[in-house]
């Protein structure tokens, strides 16, 4: 294996090991039952939210207004791929698809326009 590979791979597995170490930090703990959320139980209840769909309360005070989000697709195929054991699909090279900062732009530009 060229060394420049072999760098790649050792950068890889630590920055691995590294995630894997931080997703189980406890990030918080609930006074009542003291059962401590980590960050990967926390990433996974978001994932969830969005598969199932969820309710955004936003506003303060008299002005609160509700925003109802149906559940998205992309949150279901992940959850059903990572129940069944599906590994995730890489990406085809030969396609060029957009950055996720075009994707987020495209997504919060549609939001503002259902206002």
């Amino acid at each position: 294996m060229p060394k420049k590979d072999k760098i790649k791979e050792l950068t890889g597995r630590l920055l691995t090991s590294k995630l894997r170490e931080l997703a189980m930090d406890i990030i918080e703990i609930d006074p009542g039952s003291e059962k401590a959320t980590t960050r990967a139980e926390k990433l996974a209840r978001i994932v969830w939210d969005h598969a199932l769909g969820y309710v955004e309360i936003v506003g303060s005070g008299n002005k609160q207004t509700e925003i109802l989000h149906k559940p998205a697709p992309w949150a279901i195929a992940v959850l059903m791929d990572r129940i069944e054991g599906r590994v995730a699909n890489a990406a085809d090279p030969g396609v060029d698809r957009p950055g996720l900062g075009e994707r987020l732009k495209g997504t919060g530009t549609k939001r503002i326009n259902k206002i």
